[in-house]
This record gives C-alpha cells, sequence and structure tokens, in this order.
C-alpha cells in the first residue's frame, strides 16, 4: 500500500520535477489491475480519476524505458534561485548534482539511456572544475566515455547554436584510453566560433582543439576537466605524491591587517619613508614611520 501510495503522490509535483521524477515500475500492474476493476460507466468522477490515473502510468513507462539516445539542453539553475520545495526534492534525490538543475538532467539522461547508448548535452561549464561537482565528475569518468566535448566559455547574446557553456557526447560504459576532442572556443564573434569548429569537426590539427584520454583527467585531484593542461603537466599527478603527504603548508610572513600596516607610495610623503633601513634600531632612530 505505501509503495502505490508513493507512486501516485510523487506525480503531484510533475510539472515542476518532470522528467527528473524515477517511478518506480515495480507496482505498475497491480495499479493497472486495480483500474481495470473501476466502473466508469456510472460514476463520471470516477472516469475523470480513471482517465488521470492511466496518463500518470502512460509518463511512467516512458520515464522509465530504456532509450538508445537521449538528447536534451536542460534548464540552469542554481540551488540558490530554487524555491524551498524544489532545493529540498533535489537534494534528497540528486545529492551530488544539487548545485544546478543542468547537473541532475545530466545523470537522469545517463539513468534513460541503455548501456553502450549515447547521451548528448548542452549545460553550463561550472561542473567541470568547481569542488562541489567533484562527486558528479569522479561518477562520469568512472562510468561513461565521452566522444566529443565543445567548450565555449561564455553565455553572451549569440544564436542559439552558441548559446550554451559546454556541449557533449557521451557513451554509456567505458572504453578506456578512447580519446576524446576537446574544442575550445573563446568568446569571440558568431561567425568566427562557427569557422573555428567547422576546421575543428573537419579534421583540422587547430590550437584550439584538444586530443585527450579522459581517464587522465581522474589522476587529478578533484578531476577537473583541464583538457588544456599538457600531457607532462597531468602525469606529474599520476607519479608524485601531492604536497600535503609530504610537507605542511605554512603562511609565510604577513601583517594580519593591511589596512594598518601598508600604504602604496604616494599615499605616504617621501620624508616620513625609510629607504634601506636593515634593523630595528635604525628604524627607531631614523623617526620615520614607513620603510
Amino acid at each position: 500500500r505505501y509503495k502505490e501510495a508513493a507512486f501516485w503522490n510523487q506525480f503531484r509535483h510533475a510539472d515542476t520535477f518532470g522528467s527528473l521524477l524515477r517511478p518506480d515500475t515495480s507496482v505498475l500492474a497491480t495499479l493497472q489491475a486495480h483500474i481495470e476493476t473501476i466502473d466508469v460507466e456510472t460514476d463520471l468522477l470516477a472516469a475523470d480519476a480513471v482517465s488521470r490515473a492511466n496518463r500518470v502510468i502512460q509518463q511512467s513507462e516512458a520515464l522509465s524505458s530504456q532509450y538508445s539516445v537521449v538528447v536534451a539542453n536542460p534548464p540552469y539553475m542554481g540551488s540558490g534561485n530554487m524555491d524551498d520545495e524544489l532545493s529540498i526534492w533535489v537534494r534528497e534525490s540528486y545529492a551530488e548534482e544539487k548545485q544546478d538543475l543542468y547537473g541532475c538532467f545530466v545523470t537522469r539522461c545517463s539513468e534513460l539511456v541503455r548501456q553502450g547508448g549515447l547521451v548528448a548535452m548542452i549545460i553550463g561549464d561550472g561542473w567541470m572544475a568547481i569542488k562541489t561537482f567533484e562527486k558528479f565528475r569522479e561518477r562520469l569518468l568512472a562510468n561513461h566515455t565521452f566522444l566529443s566535448f565543445l567548450h565555449l566559455q561564455d553565455v553572451s547574446k549569440h544564436q542559439d547554436t552558441f548559446g550554451a557553456n559546454a556541449a557533449f557526447v557521451v557513451a554509456k560504459g567505458r572504453t578506456p584510453k578512447r580519446e576524446c576532442n576537446f574544442i575550445h572556443l573563446q568568446p569571440l564573434s558568431d561567425e568566427a566560433k562557427r569557422s573555428r569548429l567547422l576546421d575543428a569537426i573537419g579534421g583540422s590539427r587547430a590550437p584550439w582543439m584538444y586530443r585527450i584520454h579522459t581517464d587522465e583527467f581522474l589522476d587529478i585531484p578533484g578531476a577537473p576537466f583541464a583538457y588544456q593542461s599538457s600531457e607532462a603537466m597531468r602525469s606529474v599527478f599520476a607519479r608524485f605524491p601531492p604536497t600535503m603527504e609530504v610537507a605542511r603548508p605554512k603562511q609565510g610572513l604577513a601583517t594580519a591587517n593591511d589596512a594598518r600596516f601598508l600604504r602604496f607610495w604616494f599615499e605616504v610623503s617621501q620624508t616620513r619613508i625609510g629607504l634601506g633601513v636593515t634593523s630595528r634600531d635604525e628604524a627607531k632612530a631614523s623617526g620615520r614611520k614607513w620603510f
């Protein structure tokens, strides 16, 4: 009974959660059998309820099927802009992606595609390096093979083709040592972006194109998508321990109060500045304040 109630109740906010919902299909047969016992010929209210119930079942079947290809340009929304209802639900349902709604959709689309199938997404690029998306990146790299990646690095007023930050295609499943083409298009005009993109697609070894084994990102702490780093730099992380394992970094000389102890040259009179002073006693004898 609890599972059946939970199945119906999750669709209460379907207009907000949409395809992020994960229906429990194990109860579908029971629910369908129950619906078929209802006499809709003599009860108009029952007829409306059955119609709605059948619609929900159809939605759940669509959201539970496995597809060969899933393509999406999902909504972007940081957790700070979510209302309480959405924020709480996302934290409970998508703990590793809760920082932004687009991360939730990447995970959900991956669930909807069958093993070996393709997922193509257009999303923001914040997830590529920041700490809060570390688990998300590690899971993507561990369970998928990146086939192509377009990084735009701007959200200015371009046409739809260039209106997002990152677009990629991944295959569900790991293909070790499979190289991925990363194309980096800096903030340029639409036509310049288009020309560079076509050059890269055509096989040009342009300086804005990088071929990398994405496995190497896992060697770097936090697994950032550091595709512009050199192979030598990435290999350092695999060959050597992090500094924290061999030394304890400390802060060196500091004033602890810059506003009190530091001034620009133009803020201080030349007659108050001591140059070439090498000791406290010498500083005190000079009668000057700034050194």
